[in-house]
């Protein structure tokens, strides 16, 4: 079940809609896959979207990409897509890249999610496909419990390339046990905040940027 899913779509926006399940685990907001490219996702409220929130590719048949997947070049889900100054609460997991080439996510909101903030997946497996690779997650405030909270908050799948994954900026904060705020990511994190309460969160570049900060 998907409220959105985009197959083949480019040069699109999503931009202030309120999205909400009632949770099933196979449940996601927003999809944009099948060779999808420049997609904005901008200033939503997700609201226990189930599975994932966002979910930046995914698996498509072969048959249903636009453009055709059987041109000369790595192939990807998609493409070039931006995720910025959303709220997500609750979710498994608010934000995953599934086969994507290229995603930005910053400025957004994560407020206790189910297991992890970020899942680095890789679904399609078809050889002209690239390794979920290039995503950036930068400059979002994650609010976290430590009983729902898997693998460091970052979930990584075989067949991806996390090492070319960017993390910046972004204030992590365990609502329960702060000293045990600091995640466990795929590569070392630049200007990182841990354990600090979020509620002097205008003392971070970029915080004033964050939904309803």
């Amino acid at each position: 079940m998907r409220i959105i899913d985009l197959v083949g779509c480019h040069r699109g926006e999503i931009v202030r809609n309120v999205f909400r399940h009632t949770n099933p685990p196979a449940a996601n907001g927003v999809q944009c896959k099948g060779g999808s490219s420049a997609i904005a996702i901008l200033g939503n409220q997700f609201l226990n979207t189930g599975g994932r929130g966002v979910n930046l590719g995914g698996s498509t048949g072969l048959a249903f990409f636009r453009p055709p997947a059987d041109g000369p070049g790595p192939q990807a889900e998609a493409r070039q897509l931006r995720v910025e100054g959303n709220t997500f609460v609750g979710t498994l997991a608010p934000v995953a890249f599934v086969g994507v080439d290229g995603a930005v996510v910053r400025f957004n909101t994560i407020e206790r999610p189910g297991r992890w903030a970020v899942r680095i997946l890789q679904e399609n497996r078809s050889a002209a496909f690239v390794a979920c690779r290039n995503g950036e997650f930068a400059d979002n405030l994650v609010i976290f419990e430590a009983a729902r909270w898997a693998e460091g908050g970052v979930n990584v799948g075989a067949g991806t390339a996390p090492e070319t994954f960017r993390f910046a900026r972004n204030w992590w904060y365990c609502v329960d046990r702060p000293a045990r705020s600091q995640p466990k990511l795929p590569v070392p994190e630049q200007g990182g905040v841990y354990g600090r309460d979020p509620a002097a969160a205008k003392d971070v570049a970029g915080a004033s940027a964050w939904p309803n900060r």
